[in-house]
């Protein structure tokens, strides 16, 4: 499939412009890596004193939850709130909200084992855990807090999950399928949108279709998409490496591509991905963003696609930043600078969230110095 590289930003060629940086943004050089050593990346971080929601570069930033066992990588916003998880090595793991605008954090549901994804509507947070072989199930619970309600369950490693107003969406990892359950129907059996996919990960919903990443065997993955209501799997693009985190605007469908074979956090900063799209006209796919190491992420509005840097083992992977470029191509705009390991980010009509060094943070869209 011939891929368009039209005006693609090379992260680490690229002059950043910092927005919201306390001071100016240095060329990002290309990183050399010597494959060994470094920190936990996902340790908490030293970068911002939470008594008072200071970030070290990014002046313009706010801490919102920095509780002291840290903070994992699933995240989701509404209007209210924003949601994580925590999911320990050795305990069992929680799912935690805080207000977007500040204020302290509170605990959902606890006592879980091995919380994967979650998504929010109205009323209820949704959630995967990946279980024990092929006992993976899908949760949810009331957003004003109460007992979880099990959805489904002998899942084969769930990893993902998406939501629209009547349904919850998932993609089993091990099982190779994606399956539909209505949200208020408990226990009920699940439809398969598709089935014998070559690991399915990433999910994504919109009025009509569903769309998936799937790892498939090394550099053959592929961005899929079927009708809601079932129907013969199209594939958007194919021959992609590792492909991931798929998602989607009014004309786009986005993923991310991770280079290499990597496929832990011990890869970051090491292998080399992509952000890519594809125009929902069915034309060619479009490389937007370059040279992205591993464990990265994004999002995307209309306009922008924001994305995460999760910096180098020489520096313990405490100069990561947070940037946008927009869809339509050009050079990347930092937002934020050296934090450690940033990774998930969402965003809403005014703000970028985040997760860097265990903590929850948030930072302007269209800050201006």
């Amino acid at each position: 499939m011939k891929i368009h590289p039209l005006h693609t930003a090379t992260i680490f060629t690229a002059s950043l412009l910092c927005h919201a940086c306390s001071d100016p943004a240095p060329t990002a050089p290309a990183p050399s890596y010597d494959g060994g050593g470094g920190s936990d990346a996902r340790a908490r971080s030293d970068a911002f004193d939470a008594s008072d929601g200071a970030v070290e570069g990014c002046a313009l930033c706010t801490v919102l939850a920095a509780p002291p066992e840290g903070v994992d990588d699933a995240l989701a916003i509404d209007s209210d709130n924003v949601y994580f998880n925590k999911s320990p090595s050795l305990s069992l793991g929680s799912i935690r909200k805080v207000p977007i605008g500040g204020g302290p954090f509170m605990e959902l549901v606890a006592e879980l084992e091995n919380p994967r994804e979650v998504a929010v509507n109205g009323n209820d947070i949704f959630w995967v855990a990946e279980g024990k072989g092929r006992d993976g199930f899908v949760c949810k619970a009331p957003l004003s807090g109460g007992p979880p309600t099990f959805l489904a369950w002998k899942q084969n490693q769930p990893l993902n999950l998406a939501l629209d107003a009547t349904h919850v969406y998932w993609t089993t990892f091990q099982g190779g399928t994606v399956m539909k359950l209505p949200i208020d129907a408990p226990g009920g059996a699940p439809f398969e949108l598709a089935a014998n996919r070559k690991y399915p990960e990433s999910i994504a919903v919109d009025a009509t279709h569903v769309y998936w990443a799937e790892q498939g065997e090394f550099r053959n993955g592929a961005v899929m998409s079927v009708p809601k209501d079932g129907g013969a799997p199209t594939a958007i693009a194919s021959a992609q490496v590792s492909p991931g985190n798929v998602t989607f605007n009014e004309s786009y469908v986005f993923w991310a591509t991770r280079g290499g074979e990597a496929n832990s956090w011990l890869d970051a900063g090491r292998v080399y991905g992509a952000i890519m799209m594809a125009p929902r006209d069915g034309s060619p796919p479009i490389e937007r963003v370059s040279g992205l190491p591993f464990g990265a992420s994004f999002a995307v509005d209309e306009s922008y696609i924001y994305f995460t840097t999760p910096g180098t083992r020489e520096t313990g992977f405490r100069d990561g930043t947070v940037a946008r470029v927009l869809t339509r191509g050009g050079e990347p705009e930092i937002l934020a600078t050296r934090q450690r390991y940033p990774n998930r980010v969402v965003v809403d009509e005014s703000h970028v969230y985040f997760t860097a060094g265990g903590a929850v943070i948030k930072v302007p869209k269209f800050a201006v110095p």
